[in-house]
């Protein structure tokens, strides 16, 4: 099953939030404006180019305020080892002792909410063709090698079956359940992170196969309901403006 990601819920107005935050930090004078009312007055070209500038210097500098926008997407067909991956990405760098280690996210950076196999019936999964089937074994050059895979996920399909008849609880049958099986699972996270873990896996070191269509999908989703200027979010770490700068 190919995945498909969903944008379900993102802030009204994120760049101009983002505007309004910054402006408010700025001084003391009173705020005249919303973000809201700034969104309907952008139909001045000077206007809208300063507060989309001033959106994009705040976002690429790495300025707290993007953790105040939250994004939910809901992503289906993704693979065990996929989330697997996923839980662990590690959000930021700490600075102290040990320079430049990474830190696991914070609760407030990034949550998910996954289908359980401990209640969710996998009986049908190889049937509904519910399960990763990676690029190198689907263009391998030897047929053999997809059919056994393919035949594999049936057997322990029907192995799990046959459990459960047996009397055995999910919770327990589940055991047997491949890494490369699909479900669905929602996931929260701010721009921040979002940007960080955009940039971080759109690099083919860190398994681009596997984060590509995940990646992909969510800046889509964001460029087309949100704003196109998401689209800027994937540029790998390696290169700035067209230029390559170093790994």
């Amino acid at each position: 099953m190919k995945e498909k990601i969903m944008l379900v819920e993102w802030p009204r107005y994120p760049i101009e939030t983002v505007y309004y935050l910054w402006e408010a930090a700025r001084n003391n004078d009173p705020i005249t404006f919303t973000p809201e009312s700034l969104n309907q007055r952008m139909i001045d070209p000077a206007l809208n180019k300063k507060v989309r500038l001033t959106f994009e210097k705040v976002i690429d500098s790495g300025i707290p305020i993007a953790e105040n926008l939250n994004f939910t997407f809901l992503l289906e067909g993704v693979s065990i080892s996929f989330r697997e991956q996923m839980v662990r990405h590690k959000i930021g760098v700490k600075v102290g002792e040990r320079l430049g280690v990474d830190m696991f996210p914070d609760i407030h950076d990034s949550t998910w909410w996954v289908q359980s196999m401990r209640v969710l019936d996998m009986t049908k999964f190889a049937q509904d063709n519910l399960f990763r089937l990676p690029e190198s074994i689907a263009e391998h050059k030897n047929p053999a090698v997809r059919e056994v895979y393919i035949d594999f996920m049936h057997e322990i399909a029907d192995t799990y079956e046959f459990l459960l008849k047996q009397g055995v609880p999910i919770e327990d049958a589940r055991e047997i359940i491949p890494l490369g099986a699909q479900h669905r699972l929602s996931w929260t996270l701010n721009l921040s992170a979002l940007m960080h873990i955009a940039k971080k896996r759109s690099c083919w070191i860190p398994q681009i196969g596997t984060w590509g269509p995940v990646i992909e999908g969510m800046v889509e989703e964001l460029a087309t309901k949100v704003d196109p200027y998401f689209r800027r979010i994937v540029t790998p770490p390696c290169i700035k403006g067209d230029n390559f700068v170093g790994c």
